[in-house]
This record gives structure tokens, C-alpha cells and sequence, in this order.
């Protein structure tokens, strides 16, 4: 345990700065802001006020608006995760030092766990954090200007993490496979193989007449961090009903699809690195 305890600082220490720009980003947005509200003081004084939307909209209003930012958050969290990957799968490749770093004397199992434990479960716990801190910031603020009920925002922000939750495993393991077949610029060849796949699929389509969906389109509704729910069997729906339609909207074939993958693109891209040449 300590060993590997070890190899997440180790590993920490090397894409932190990485790993760290949505803490960045949030922190830009709150100095931006803080920024306007006091310059908007000095020109406006003691007697400036904030319009709200109105009081029954107010609770929408949070639950909505929460979603929309935790999901930005979370899209940068991906993002910084899908950088991140090629410098932890490839970082000593490039640094021409992999021999030296597969001859110490831990398994290369361990190693390999370090890395995804860092990269996916590391991720999401600062963006969870984060997204904390901004939903209460926000909620309680709203509470105390309209009297906003907080429950929805944290409604909100659970929802929206596991959300994002979901699709960082999804996407993070894609790029961790394709940064152990590809040494450099794994994640446009990774691109570019989707593309070549979207084509091959096009083309039978067209030349065979097959119904074959396309692959694009359902990798993009496989990232997308809201699930798909449908509000048919309500006449007129409340927001608590739509809170419920979304926890439901996660028990689907998509949520299934996603942690199956995740676990076939983690162990193809072990077992590929594994059997890389070293250099």
C-alpha cells in the first residue's frame, strides 16, 4: 500500500498542473467576477441592486443553471484528463527513459493502476470538490436574495457528477487505450481512427444498403453527461418530477455500455503496453 501510495504522488507531482485547470478556470471565473461586482460598487455605490428572475421560476432557475456550470466544469475536468493520459502512458517514452523506469522494482500491474487511479478517480474528486464549493456559493446566495430552496442545487450538482463521473471513465479509458497503441499524438490518431471508421461506415451504407447507426453519433451520446429522459408521462411536470426522470435516466443500456467499456479499452490498453518495445 505504501508503494503505491507512493507511485499516485509520484505521478501527482508530474500532472498536477494539468489535472489542476478547472481549479484554474473556476478560480479565473470567481476573480473575473468578484472583479465586476466591486467595480460595479464604486460606480453604482451602497444602492445597487441584482434583479432576480421571478419567485416561481427561482428554484428552476438553480436547479438549471447548477447543471449548465457543473457540466462546463466537468467538461474541462474530461478534457484536462484527456491530456493528462498521453504524458502518463507516453511521458517516458518521450523522455527516451522507459527502460529505467520498467526496471524498478514494482509490477507493472501496480504502475498501471497508480496511473488510472490518479487519472480518473483523482480527477473527479477535485471536480466534485469544486463543483461543491460553486453549487453552495451559488445556492446560498440565491437562498438569502429569493429564498431558493439549496436541496435543488445539490440535486443538481449530484446528478450532474455522476454524470460526468461516468463519461470521464468512458472517455479517459478510450484515450488511455489509444495513447498505449499510439507512442505520439495519440489522441488525434485516436481521432482520426474514429473518423476512418465513421467513413468505412458510411460507404457500406451506401454500397450495401446496410442500416448501420452511426459510430460518431453514438460516441457523442455516450460522452454527453446528461442522460437522455423523456417527460411524456407527465401532463404538466414539476421540477421534483424531472429530478426524479433524471436519477432514472442513468438506469439505461447507455450507463451499461459505458462501464463495459471502460473496462475492455482499460485491459486492451494494458495488455498492449505490456507488450510494447521499450526505449
Amino acid at each position: 500500500m505504501k508503494q503505491f501510495k507512493t507511485l499516485i504522488i509520484n505521478e501527482w507531482n508530474t500532472h498536477r498542473r494539468t489535472l489542476l485547470a478547472p481549479m484554474w478556470m473556476l478560480a479565473g471565473i470567481y476573480g473575473i467576477t468578484l472583479l465586476g461586482i466591486v467595480i460595479g460598487y464604486i460606480k453604482g455605490g451602497a444602492n445597487a441592486s441584482i434583479n432576480l428572475p421571478p419567485t416561481p421560476w427561482i428554484d428552476t432557475f438553480l436547479y438549471e443553471g447548477t447543471i449548465i456550470f457543473a457540466s462546463i466544469l466537468g467538461i474541462v475536468s474530461i478534457w484536462a484528463a484527456i491530456i493528462a493520459v498521453d504524458g502518463m502512458i507516453n511521458g517516458a517514452f518521450k523522455r527516451k527513459c522507459e527502460i529505467l523506469h520498467h526496471s524498478q522494482p514494482v509490477s507493472l500491474p501496480k504502475i498501471m493502476a497508480a496511473k488510472f487511479v490518479l487519472l480518473a478517480l483523482g480527477s473527479m474528486l477535485l471536480y466534485m470538490l469544486l463543483s461543491l464549493f460553486n453549487t453552495l456559493v451559488v445556492g446560498i446566495f440565491m437562498y438569502f436574495w429569493s429564498s431558493a430552496h439549496l436541496y435543488y442545487a445539490i440535486m443538481a450538482w449530484l446528478q450532474t457528477g455522476m454524470g460526468v463521473f461516468l463519461s470521464l471513465l468512458f472517455v479517459s479509458s478510450f484515450f488511455w487505450l489509444c495513447a498505449s497503441i499510439f507512442k505520439r499524438k495519440s489522441f488525434f490518431l485516436g481521432l482520426l481512427s474514429i473518423l476512418g471508421l465513421e467513413i468505412t461506415i458510411t460507404i457500406l451504407k451506401q454500397t450495401a444498403h446496410l442500416k448501420i447507426p452511426s459510430l460518431v453519433g453514438y460516441l457523442l451520446k455516450l460522452i454527453n453527461i446528461r442522460p437522455a429522459i423523456s417527460m411524456a408521462p407527465f401532463i404538466k411536470p414539476t421540477l421534483n418530477d424531472t429530478v426524479s426522470m433524471y436519477w432514472q435516466g442513468f438506469y439505461s443500456w447507455d450507463t451499461v455500455v459505458k462501464l463495459v467499456c471502460t473496462i475492455v479499452f482499460l485491459m486492451a490498453g494494458y495488455w498492449i503496453y505490456s507488450r510494447r518495445e521499450l526505449t
